[in-house]
């Protein structure tokens, strides 16, 4: 939720630090709620690889390390094969 990125919600910002991958999914909130680096802008899918690096370093990781097992549990979760995996960038 982007709530994460929100003074007062540090709480939500450990249980997605502490969080094990597989029960990680990185979305937007659009049109609310969009992540730092984007004040006063509306929230749109493209700031999703920005939610991620925010997680990345949350975490402690590179977002090259992280992207990539977040797309596995994506696909794993809900794609289940029935549309093919999920495009990477």
């Amino acid at each position: 939720s982007g709530l994460v990125f929100r003074a007062g919600e540090e709480a939500s910002a450990e249980v997605a630090r502490l969080a094990p991958e597989a029960a990680i999914l990185v979305k937007t909130d659009a049109p609310f709620l969009a992540p730092p680096g984007v004040p006063g802008r509306r929230n749109e899918p493209v700031h999703v690889r920005r939610t991620a690096a925010w997680l990345a370093a949350l975490r402690g990781e590179a977002l090259a390390e992280l992207g990539p097992r977040l797309v596995a549990t994506y696909d794993a979760h809900l794609r289940r094969g029935r549309l093919g995996p999920a495009v990477r960038a």
